[in-house]
């Protein structure tokens, strides 16, 4: 009678064990299934918010890129036609440092599925063609002046879409937008302080 009741009790205690086992195992298969569905669920509101862009914000790409290649345009005239140092050898940095932007924004267009337009427009064109007429100390001037003047047309376009970005906002749109506006100011500024300093020579 004991060897009985003893295995009656072995018996229940393996199979409460195996339950035991088999909920637990289940309990936790089902935690690591929706961990994994609420991973999948952020990573596709993340995608979801990065994927696309506004109509105001792919002008903006679209318009520095046109922006991107006239400088690049205008550099080159200013390496081969400046009449100083200083004019060839800016001329020579901003055809590196926008060629190196607009590669960058192409890379930025293509996370949103985008093609940028890199054929200068008539209007921008129209800036080299009026700056490549120009000769000698007429063409440094009025270098500067272009290059201004175009770089603060951009940065209006730039600061209009700003106002809308804060430091949170870590889309490619976003980060693109706040580092290559800064730039852009900076160079701007060094542009303008060019332009003066040739001014108050004549």
């Amino acid at each position: 009678m004991k060897r009985i009741l003893i295995a009656a009790f072995t018996v229940s205690a393996f199979t409460w064990a195996s339950c035991s086992s088999d909920n637990n195992t289940n309990q936790q298969e089902t935690a690591d299934t929706e961990a994994a569905t609420t991973t999948d669920e952020q990573s596709a509101t993340v995608a979801g918010t990065d994927s696309t862009l506004t109509e105001d914000q792919e002008q903006l790409m679209q318009t520095i890129a046109q922006h991107s290649l006239l400088q690049v345009e205008l550099g080159k005239l200013a390496a081969a036609k400046g009449t100083t140092d200083d004019v060839k050898q800016y001329g020579q940095e901003m055809v590196q440092a926008y060629t190196t932007q607009l590669n960058e924004l192409q890379k930025v267009a293509q996370t949103y599925h985008k093609d940028l337009n890199v054929t200068l427009g008539d209007d921008y064109r129209k800036y080299a063609e009026d700056l490549g007429k120009k000769q000698g100390v007429d063409f440094d001037k009025e270098y500067w002046k272009n290059i201004t003047d175009a770089q603060k047309k951009a940065l209006d376009d730039y600061d209009d879409h700003l106002k809308k970005i804060t430091e949170a906002d870590a889309t490619a749109f976003g980060t693109w937008a706040r580092t290559s506006g800064k730039e852009l100011r900076a160079r701007y500024e060094q542009a303008l302080a060019q332009e003066q300093q040739l001014d108050n020579r004549l």
